[in-house]
């Protein structure tokens, strides 16, 4: 089992990048090991990092690639669109718009939601879990 967070860095030079950061879960230590991965990526969110050492950390389309993801849905329509990815442990929504993104995710094991406004634009980001196996 893993869990995941999507947080908000920004640099010193005061630039503002979306970082992904998962951890998969030893059995026995689930509770410890989450409560750790939450304040470690806590105290990152909190600090100014160096804009060479930025690129340290996981992108989303690193994230992707490191999930193994496969692309099932790339919709656009006026300032509005949502992309859709999937492996076999998680589905993986990013919906951006130029308006607040109020989508409700319903009836589904969600794992993170998060939401930002970055360069003009909201985005939403929403991992749930594949329930499906496929």
């Amino acid at each position: 089992m893993k869990i995941y967070d999507i947080r908000l860095l920004k640099t010193t030079t005061g630039k503002k990048h979306i970082k992904f950061f998962y951890k998969t879960l030893l059995k026995g230590k689930v509770r410890e090991t989450t409560k750790i991965f939450a304040q470690n990526v806590k105290l990152l969110e909190n600090k100014k990092i160096d804009d060479t050492k930025i690129k340290e950390y996981i992108s989303e389309k690193k994230f992707i690639k490191i999930m193994k993801m496969a692309k099932i849905s790339d919709n656009k329509m006026g300032g509005y669109s949502m992309k859709l990815y999937k492996n076999n442990e998680i589905w993986f929504y990013k919906i951006e718009n130029t308006s607040d993104v109020d989508i409700n995710f319903k009836d589904c094991d969600i794992l993170l939601d998060r939401n930002f406004f970055i360069n003009d634009r909201y985005i939403k980001y929403v991992i749930i879990k594949n329930n499906t196996g496929v």
